[in-house]
């Protein structure tokens, strides 16, 4: 007996066609994406072809926060160099076109950090990964919808700037934000607008749904954006297990041991003090996950160290043991070691004895109109504006040695009043009769009251320079009736 050959009828071509046409989209998340549609560029990578999330597995996390469904909206991370900062950018860029899309903004520090952008990282990206090319509306380099810093795809449009100017940060509303090298940001605009505030403004219009990812190496302690966000942040570091006792734990630098010359370069677990040789760092990370410091808060942000670069992708941990014997003595190559291998803010060591509240510190709190022990005069200094009289009393008493002099002041009043009528220069001869108390009882004796000769003094017909009122010798023993308040 002879079989027909089986095929498909050419209703049942169509109506599979029709069916995978219409079929809602299968929701991905942007490591899934990336796992299967990113192509890495041998422009830009050590290691070109297909990407592997599994390759580097603590980017699967931060990258997925940027996924449709995830209920996060702000990221920050704070990572040291070549740790695939910008591919989380890229694999977010490459997700929100082809799978997810609407209105996208990169922004960089600069216009030469822009072209560099462009050049190493998303044109090779749009040149080898076909699922985000095919969503190009053009790819005619005169097209104004293909531009060098804007492309405009199915469903939204992306557009790459830089922090130069406020003029590129306005008049522009996107669902998803990405900042990129965020503490290379200038710290204001000419005008005073903070770049951060307006890029933050721009996804305003997408309250529900917006994202924002900040990604950035440190810079110097209180002064970094990046470690301000990641401050307020829930703060994960990426655990990972002891080859030996299981333990849970961050890597830091403080665990990694070494011998003479950088030689037996090894970590040491917390928990159990065993030795962990850098050949278990692969399977630790993979069986590693990222956990919260700070649960609870609304930011998402991520550290990780160079510690955790994985073969191939980065310095082993004995170069870069010898890459801190070569800086650790030299404060301009320790800054760049901690901001961009440790991913850790500067901070200057000769700073640390400065105290920025000195002033402060040496505040002392007395009453107002309360002469402190010692006080020999109290002269006030009038300013004459056209709608009042600011009024300030200083008291005097002699320094700690001779020839010096210490002052209080006791009070500052503003009478309100035009300076050519009668009523504010009689308030100001009012405030000027009215006695202080000394700040012990036993001073408090009878005596007559201050010299007002500056507060009775002829009124100028127009306001003029400050004019200095001395109330005369003050002693400590001046008596101390009410005073009634200014």
């Amino acid at each position: 007996m002879i079989l027909a050959p089986s095929h498909a009828s050419p209703e049942r071509h169509l109506s599979a066609a029709l069916a995978r046409a219409l079929a809602p989209r299968k929701p991905l998340l942007v490591s899934e994406w990336a796992d299967l549609h990113r192509r890495l560029s041998a422009k830009g990578s050590a290691r070109p072809g297909q990407w592997r999330t599994d390759a580097n597995p603590p980017l699967r996390e931060p990258m997925d926060c940027l996924s449709a469904r995830s209920p996060v909206r702000d990221v920050v991370c704070m990572w040291p160099i070549q740790f695939g900062k910008t591919e989380i950018n890229c694999n977010a860029v490459g997700y929100t076109m082809a799978h997810n899309p609407g209105p996208l903004m990169v922004c960089l520090p600069g216009e030469v950090s822009l072209g560099k952008y462009i050049d190493q990282k998303l044109g090779p990206m749009l040149e080898e990964t076909p699922a985000v090319r095919a969503t190009l509306t053009s790819i005619a380099s005169r097209e104004a919808s293909n531009r060098r810093d804007f492309k405009d795809y199915e469903g939204g449009q992306l557009y790459i700037e830089h922090a130069g100017s406020p003029a590129r940060l306005k008049s522009t509303s996107v669902r998803t934000l990405i900042v990129d090298e965020l503490d290379e940001f200038a710290a204001n605009f000419t005008g005073g607008d903070d770049p951060l505030t307006m890029l933050e403004g721009r996804t305003s219009a997408f309250p529900g749904t917006y994202k924002r990812l900040y990604i950035s190496t440190p810079g110097i302690r209180g002064l970094s954006r990046t470690e301000m966000l990641w401050l307020k942040s829930d703060q994960r570091r990426y655990h990972v297990p002891c080859p030996h006792c299981g333990e849970l734990q961050p890597l830091e630098w403080a665990g990694l041991k070494w011998g003479p010359h950088a030689t037996r370069v090894h970590y040491l677990c917390r928990e159990c003090g065993a030795e962990i040789q850098e050949h278990h760092k692969r399977e630790m990370i993979l069986q590693g996950h990222w956990e919260p410091a700070n649960p609870g808060a609304r930011l998402r942000g991520y550290h990780i160290n160079c510690l955790y670069y994985q073969p191939g992708l980065g310095p082993d941990w004995q170069t870069l043991v010898e890459l801190w014997l070569d800086c650790h003595s030299d404060p301009a190559r320790l800054k760049t070691f901690l901001n961009d291998r440790l991913a850790e803010p500067w901070e200057d060591p000769s700073m640390r004895s400065v105290r920025h509240n000195l002033v402060a510190d040496r505040a002392e709190p007395y009453a107002l109109r309360t002469l402190p022990d010692g006080v020999l005069a109290v002269t006030a200094g009038v300013d004459v504006q056209d709608n009042r009289l600011p009024v300030q009393l200083i008291a005097w008493a002699p320094g700690p040695s001779l020839g010096t002099l210490r002052s209080w002041a006791i009070d500052y009043v503003e009478l309100p009043g035009d300076p050519a009528e009668d009523a504010v220069w009689t308030s100001l001869t009012e405030l000027l009769n009215t006695r202080c108390c000394a700040a012990t009882a036993r001073a408090c004796t009878s005596r007559p009251p201050p010299s007002t000769a500056a507060a009775t003094a002829p009124r100028p017909s127009r306001p003029t320079s400050a004019h200095a009122a001395s109330a005369g010798p003050w002693p400590s023993s001046a008596p101390c009736p009410t005073t009634p308040p200014c």
